[in-house]
Formats: C-alpha cells, sequence, structure tokens
C-alpha cells in the first residue's frame, strides 16, 4: 500500500500545505526505486498526499481509499456508512464528519494524532511527526522492543500518535470538534457442531470471497510456497477461471532443487495448476550493511527487528515495483495450527507477547521503574477462558494487528497487497447459516 498523510483542519489551511505534503510523500518513498509521481490533493479544510500511488487508489471528493476490496461498496467515500470488506486504509469526509476506518483485522496500520485544530491519519508514523514538525519519544516502546521485537500492542516511536485497532474507526464531529470511537468486536467461543458442518461453513465463506475479489489480475501475483496458506489462494484463485494468475517464489539458488524446500515445491504447484510462475533469489546482498539496516528500519518504521528475511536489500520487491506489478495475494490467517497451549504464558508466548520480565536477562530493566511494560484489559486473559481460547484471541488482538501488520509495512513501499483469508466473513462466520458444499 502506498503511504500517504491526510489532514483535516478545523480552520483553512495555509497555502504552503501543498509544498509541504509533497515533501513529506517524497521522503516517504524507498531510496532504491523510482516511485509513481506522488498525488497531492488540496481543499480549504482538508488535504492529503500520496506516496508511490498505485492504480487502486480511489479518491472522491476529499475522501480516500487505498487498498484492495472485496465486494462492492458503492458509498465507501461517506462518513458512518457500512464498513467495506478487504484489506485497506480508509478516509472519508462530508460537511460534517470526518472518519477514519481501520479494515477487518488492522492488517495494516494506521496512526492518527488530534488536538484542537487537526486530525492528522496516515499510514506512517514518520509523515505525522514531520507534518507536526517534532519529535517527542515514547520512552515506553522500549521494553516492547527489548522483549518482543515490536513496538507492543499499541505504541507508537512518538508518545502522542495512536493506532487504530482491528475493525475500528474514529469519527470527527466537526460541529463540537470531538471525536468519537467505533470498534467492533469479535467473539471467540470453542464451537460445539461436528467438523463436517464447520467444514462446510469455511467452504461456502471462501467460494463468496474470492467471488468478490475484483482487481486486474495481470497485474497482481501470487506469492507462492507449499504451504497449505498459499496453496488455497492458489485453489481458489484458479477457480476463477477467467483470470490469468501468475506465482512467484523466492529463495537461494539450492533451494529450487530441494524436494523438501517451498521453492521445489511451489514450482511443482504452479506446473500442476498450469499457471505462470517466476523465481527469484534472495541471496544477500552486496550492498554495505548500514545502507541495509538503514533501508530496513526506514521502510518499516523501526516497527519490529526482522530483518534476516530482507538481506537481499528488498530486491525482490524492488524488482516487482520495477515490473510495474501493482499488488499480491498475501495468505495470512486469523487462526494458528499449533493447538498445543496449556498455560497461559504459552499461550503469550505462541503469539510473540513476551514481556521484559519473561527473561531473565531483563529482570533487572524491568524492575527500573524507568518505563511501563503492561497488557492492557482486553489483552488480559478473561475469567474462565482457556489458555487456546485467549490465545486465538490475542492473535487478532496483538499478532496480526501489531507483527503481521510490521512485517507488511516492509513491502507496502513497493507494493500493495490483499489478505481474502482475513476478510470479515472469514473473521466472524456464521455458524448458523444453513449451508452447502459448492
Amino acid at each position: 500500500m502506498s503511504k500517504f498523510l491526510w489532514v483535516i483542519s478545523r480552520n483553512n489551511l495555509p497555502t504552503e500545505i501543498k509544498n509541504k505534503i509533497l515533501s513529506i510523500c517524497v521522503e516517504l518513498v524507498p531510496e532504491n526505486i523510482i516511485p509513481n509521481e506522488a498525488i497531492i490533493h488540496v481543499s480549504e479544510q482538508v488535504s492529503f498526499g500520496i506516496s508511490n500511488p498505485k492504480n487502486n487508489v480511489q479518491v472522491h471528493n476529499n475522501s480516500l481509499l487505498i487498498g484492495a476490496l472485496i465486494g462492492d461498496y458503492p458509498t465507501w467515500y461517506i462518513p458512518k456508512a457500512i464498513y467495506p470488506d478487504g484489506s485497506y486504509a480508509l478516509f472519508r469526509e462530508d460537511l460534517s464528519f470526518a472518519e477514519v476506518v481501520s479494515d477487518p483485522a488492522a492488517s495494516r496500520t494506521i496512526w492518527y494524532y488530534f488536538d484542537e485544530q487537526h486530525l492528522v491519519a496516515s499510514t506512517s508514523q514518520l509523515a505525522i511527526v514531520r507534518y507536526l514538525g517534532n519529535f517527542e519519544f515514547n520512552h515506553d516502546s522500549v521494553p516492547w522492543m527489548l522483549s518482543s521485537g515490536t513496538l507492543g500492542p499499541s505504541l507508537s516511536w512518538d508518545k502522542r500518535l495512536l493506532r487504530i485497532m482491528p475493525d475500528c474507526s474514529i469519527i470527527l464531529n466537526k460541529k463540537d470538534w470531538t471525536l468519537e470511537k467505533r470498534q467492533t468486536e469479535i467473539v471467540f467461543k470453542e464451537g460445539k457442531g461436528k467438523d463436517i458442518f464447520y467444514e462446510n461453513i469455511l467452504k461456502s465463506t471462501l467460494k463468496d470471497i474470492f467471488k468478490n475479489i475484483k482487481l486486474d489480475f495481470k497485474n497482481w501475483i501470487l506469492p507462492l510456497s507449499g504451504g497449505y496458506d498459499s496453496r488455497a489462494l492458489l485453489f481458489y484463485l484458479k477457480d476463477k477461471q477467467a483470470e490469468k494468475i501468475k506465482a512467484i517464489t523466492w529463495g537461494t539458488l539450492e533451494s529450487q532443487d530441494d524436494p523438501n524446500n517451498d521453492a521445489y515445491l511451489a514450482k511443482q504447484l504452479a506446473k500442476a495448476a498450469h499457471i505462470e510462475h517466476a523465481y527469484f533469489q534472495t541471496d544477500l546482498s552486496h550492498e554495505n550493511i548500514d545502507l541495509l539496516i538503514n533501508r530496513f528500519v526506514k521502510n518499516g518504521e523501526g516497527r519490529i527487528d526482522s530483518i534476516s528475511g530482507y538481506m537481499d536489500g528488498f530486491k525482490i520487491w524492488k524488482d516487482l515495483h520495477n515490473e510495474k506489478v501493482q499488488g499480491t495475494f498475501r495468505g495470512d490467517v486469523g487462526w494458528t495450527s499449533d493447538r498445543k497451549i496449556h498455560t497461559y504464558f504459552s499461550a503469550r508466548k505462541a503469539v510473540g507477547l513476551t514481556l521484559t520480565t519473561d527473561y531473565l536477562n531483563l529482570q533487572n530493566f524491568s524492575k527500573s521503574g524507568q518505563y511501563n511494560q503492561n497488557l492492557s484489559g482486553n489483552l488480559n486473559h478473561l475469567p474462565g477462558e482457556k489458555p487456546e481460547t485467549w490465545r486465538d484471541r490475542l492473535y487478532h488482538a496483538f499478532r496480526i494487528p501489531t507483527v503481521l501488520a510490521s512485517l507488511s509495512d516492509l513491502k507496502l513501499v513497493y507494493v500493495e497487497q490483499v489478505n481474502p483469508l482475513l476478510s470479515r466473513d472469514m473473521l466472524e462466520i456464521n455458524l448458523n447459516q444453513k449451508t452447502h458444499i459448492r
């Protein structure tokens, strides 16, 4: 997803706002690509800028949608209208209200800042900081980065910036300049039906989801491995007979010939499915190590420490951008296959939600009193909640919007992405519906 900045002002914006937003958009672009020309929009009290925009950007007056929708939503640009399904960040405005909406799983992160004069929202922390003109370091992010390798469940590097949670919106009432938050909670409970019952519901739901994906497939690709997630995407995308699916796989040169490696398996899958397939080598870049680290930190804004998968210098993603690829189909899912959870600690550990108190070498740090690291109320396990159920809830409340969204940020500066398996219909399957295998 292109990074962007969206500003709502209580009074008329200054005349220099266009140049200011343009300079921010230029700064957000990775230094190893030639970006698409930024889109800059300015009205009296609303302005936005889109850095390296892709062709699926939708603009309607002062409203903006970046990402891919699943289904048709003709009123997407109207504040308080239905939340769309898909993978997106949505900003919509009219004479009375302005609203910022996250997708059902917050698979892409939206940050915002609010005061008596402005509502500033962006998919980039840096963009908001640059707009504000100063930086206020959030010390509480330090223990989270040390213990979990992330910024934690809701924090930003700047203590003034807030994060929008999954399936959530913030609504600005322009008349009295107040902010309201709305969020849909997904209820986690253990099902009592037979396996075939849930299997039929799953098949029916998946069929409908992929039927409602409307993209120009010649400009989108499927990263293919030997795993269940990408294999499921291949199966359902291939079922769209009118579309020609393209796939890619990446790995080391020798992994293509290893029958136990994803690279080898993906090649066989593509051949069996009769689809176009390309292989990208991920050997270590010969660029200066400082340059590689700085690029990683800039692209992901220091939200996650998982640099090992990007030591090729983001060459894969640079090449895809240069080849005019608009986006990728990702197979992130809203569940985990690991059912061996017996304690509350193992539930936290399974989703990467580890604290400084969990590590012997961080015990003194956690007791210093200089930093705060606490689980908010909705992240604590509920009375009577089993460790496995808590793990499933933490997967949605923490892992998807924090870990997976941070990893997505690293690539979204190059190409778009859509997550069909994180569709709202998948996350909120109605277990009472009558279904049949289609």
